[in-house]
């Protein structure tokens, strides 16, 4: 139970804030609602296969590598 009107302990920051920064926090209620939507209709996020994992890993690992080799000091 909040202690007055002005704290916020059920609200979250809001990923997309409106222009004029009314509403920079939305309630929890429907962070959870849109969960439970999710798992109603089966739209969860899946993760890709461990060959496709591998790969991107591989690839991203792949370019940083040779990517910090431009950044070594010169002599």
């Amino acid at each position: 139970m909040t202690s007055s009107f002005i704290e916020k302990r059920d609200e979250l920051r809001n990923p997309y804030p409106a222009l004029n920064k009314e509403f920079i926090f939305m309630p929890m209620v429907e962070v959870h609602a849109t969960q439970f939507l999710n798992l109603d209709r089966g739209d969860w996020l899946t993760r890709p296969s461990p060959w496709s994992e591998s790969l991107v890993l591989a690839l991203a690992s792949f370019i940083f590598g040779f990517g910090l080799l431009r950044f070594r000091p010169t002599d």
